[in-house]
């Protein structure tokens, strides 16, 4: 019988697994741990990251004087997977909701879209926790949507701050980024996606490019919740340069 995963888990802590570190995919071992809650309702991985010393947002300072920050990063991972509870949990902890996407010094996540052989023109950019969609669904559970968006606001979060990114990449390898509320943001990404081809692809060669309209859809549904609960789309502003942790995403 093959061991459960809380034993493994343990097993890989006790000989020293970094439960802190950051080159997990999607940030540290924290995420699967949301993620395995979000699917079986079992505590005990969550409370064995906490036992050996997890660190909710953790930052790593680099030779050069930039930090590698995950702040904002866990409390997006809770509404991602719809565990309010698991929000709460880590917010008593001392993880942030919003990232420090501003400060130049800081290195923080920014997605780009998946590669699409024939597609030359990829988008970057970052959510924000009122707007992170679920991962591998099209479909909008529109009142979970606004049981999370009510929690956010009764924290006193502004639904229409300016701390999402959205762009293309421009020249000489830069990035042609800005800043964007989360309306502005989901619409921008729905618009990408929903465009036929989404970008210069040939669709011979992309049949799978179909896969692309039901999350558009997805988004657009996400957006009417947003709209209802008083989102809006504000001027944008130019994202001064600055280093970025480049992820690939992939629409499923």
């Amino acid at each position: 019988m093959p061991s459960p995963p809380q034993d493994i888990v343990r097993m890989l802590l006790e000989h020293g697994s970094l439960v802190n570190s950051p080159f997990y995919e999607g940030g540290t071992l924290l995420t699967g741990a949301i993620k395995w809650r979000s699917v079986n309702s079992d505590l005990t991985i969550r409370s064995l990251l906490v036992q050996y010393g997890w660190q909710p947002d953790p930052e790593f300072p680099r030779p050069n004087g930039l930090v590698d920050s995950f702040v904002g990063e866990t409390a997006e991972y809770c509404v991602q997977s719809d565990s309010l509870e698991d929000l709460h949990y880590f917010l008593s902890l001392g993880a942030q909701i919003g990232r420090p996407i501003r400060n130049v010094n800081n290195v923080n996540t920014l997605f780009i879209s998946e590669h699409v052989k024939g597609c030359d023109i990829p988008i970057y950019f970052a959510w924000n926790v009122f707007c992170v969609p679920q991962p591998k669904t099209n479909k909008c559970d529109k009142n979970k949507w606004i049981e999370r968006i009510l929690a956010l606001q009764a924290l006193g979060h502004d639904i229409n701050i300016l701390d999402c990114v959205i762009g293309y990449e421009g020249d000489e390898d830069q990035y042609e980024l800005e800043y964007c509320t989360a309306l502005d943001c989901v619409l921008f990404i729905a618009k990408y996606l929903s465009e036929s081809p989404p970008c210069s692809c040939n669709l011979d060669e992309n049949p799978h490019v179909e896969h692309y309209a039901p999350k558009a859809a997805y988004l657009l549904a996400v957006a009417s919740v947003l709209e209802g609960l008083g989102a809006l789309v504000l001027p944008r502003e130019h994202v001064i340069k600055q280093i970025w942790r480049i992820r690939e995403y992939e629409f499923q």
